[in-house]
């Protein structure tokens, strides 16, 4: 009785001194989440568990908000009250990739705060599968808008079902996406797809493939997998030009012609083509009214910017003895060709460029000789095309050449006479023993550069 009553009489003596009473700690036991993954057409889950009190694990706390959160957002995806017993049951269908879940109470003045132990939600990825549908132009020109069409699917409970809004992209197999990063867009309700590719300049084997995109931030894989669909080919053509054909006007036949030139592709919008290798093809004829020949096809490769590049140093033909004197003229074209393994194109024609150019053929005066017979001077030798080591010829020389002469102890020369040959045998006579220095002029006549002689003493 005296405790008693001390402690009624300290009750009354300290009233004015006595707080209100602290919030009683409270816990979360049994908190689950089943199922415990999600996957592509399951999504729904249900969070269960109990609010007690700390000091006593039987003490349910009824009555009291429960919070579902996600620990990768900090979103709330679900909200309970607790039972007279203090459990709790959320179920919800908002999660799109693996998570950790924890409920939260925020407490009130009787019962206080408290956060529970988190609980694992795994993703099980969807198997999925893209289809992409053969173009129906097969070979379009460069610069075409193509429109790529399929479908979207993924497997559920065994079954193959469309997948709608999944992010698709179109690109090439090289890994070089088209345009504007490639063309992207979202399946249908039905799976479907259809992406406008804009302005395509290259050709080649395509694909589509699934492309995830995620809300921020980025924690695990979506639902389904990412993956590519079937190759599908589409083919560009490209109109051509030669932009640039040299050959030098004039050549000699035993040094061979030089040849050049440049030319572009139509990109579609302007001459602007890719990195490609065309082979446009020069063709001869000679003047006037010969047949027109194929000498070469030429290979024009990149040499930056927007032009293509052939060339060939010193060309030979007729199994290298050279090009026989005369004028010709000269035509560069691309033809119509394709290549499906390395640029996947078509090369359309040129229009055709012409060229002239004189081939001129050397000669050289060889085998002088003079003598005395009959009181005559006899003047002999040959006149030739082959004058260098390794030189062909291109047959006998024909023309007209000039014998020259001075007497001992002078230096003039003066004219004898000139004379033809048929053959390029020289066989001159003039009237008279003349004693003295001769020499014979091949003047450059016809497709024949002009030689002399060296001299020759006769006394």
């Amino acid at each position: 009785m005296l405790l008693g009553a001390g402690l009624a009489a300290g009750s009354v003596a300290g009233a004015g001194n006595v707080g209100a009473a602290s919030p009683i700690p409270t816990a979360f036991v049994n908190v689950a989440v089943s199922p415990d993954y999600i996957t592509y057409g399951h999504t729904t889950l249900t969070v269960t568990g109990r609010l007690v009190e700390s000091a006593d694990h039987n003490a349910g706390v009824p009555a009291e908000l429960v919070d579902i959160n996600s620990v990768s957002t900090g979103i709330t995806i679900g909200t309970a009250t607790t039972d007279s017993t203090g459990r709790f049951s959320v179920t919800e269908s908002t999660l799109v990739w693996a998570d950790q879940l924890v409920a939260v109470t925020a407490g009130d003045a009787t019962y206080g705060g408290a956060t529970s132990a988190r609980v694992d939600v795994s993703v099980i990825v969807a198997p999925t599968r893209i289809t992409l549908n053969k173009q129906a132009l097969l070979v379009a020109p460069a610069g075409t808008v193509r429109t790529f069409t399929g479908k979207a699917e993924v497997e559920v409970n065994g079954k193959w079902i469309p997948l709608p809004g999944a992010y698709v992209q179109v690109a090439q197999n090289d890994g070089l996406t088209l345009p504007a990063n490639g063309p992207i867009g979202t399946t249908g309700s039905n799976g479907t797809f259809s992406l406008r590719a804009e302005a395509i300049s290259s050709g080649g084997h395509w694909f589509a493939n699934t492309t995830w995109v995620y809300p921020s931030p980025i924690t695990s894989q979506p639902l389904y997998t990412q993956v590519n669909s079937n190759m599908v080919d589409a083919y560009v053509s490209y109109r051509t030009r030669i932009t640039r054909f040299s050959i030098p006007a004039r050549a000699q036949t035993h040094h061979g012609l030089d040849i050049n030139g440049t030319m572009q592709l139509w990109d579609g919008s302007k001459w602007d083509g890719p990195d490609a290798v065309a082979d446009p093809t020069v063709w001869m004829r000679r003047l006037p009214g010969g047949r027109w020949t194929p000498v070469m096809q030429m290979q024009a490769g990149p040499s930056g910017g927007s032009v293509l590049t052939f060339a060939q140093d010193g060309l030979f033909l007729n199994g290298g003895r050279g090009i026989a004197p005369g004028r010709y003229e000269w035509r560069a074209q691309q033809q119509y060709s394709d290549d499906f393994s390395v640029y996947y194109a078509v090369f359309r024609a040129s229009a055709p460029v012409y060229l002239v150019t004189t081939v001129v053929d050397n000669t050289c005066v060889t085998g002088l000789t003079v003598g005395h017979a009959n009181g005559r001077t006899q003047v002999g030798g040959e006149v030739q095309d082959s004058c260098g080591p390794g030189e062909a010829s291109f047959g006998p020389v024909r023309g007209t050449y000039d014998v020259y002469f001075h007497p001992r102890g002078t230096t003039n020369w003066r004219l004898l006479g000139s004379a033809r040959t048929g053959n390029g045998s020289l066989s001159f006579t003039r009237a008279g023993t003349l004693n003295g220095y001769f020499k014979v002029v091949f003047p450059a006549q016809w497709y024949y550069l002009g030689s002399t002689s060296r001299s020759v003493y006769v006394g």
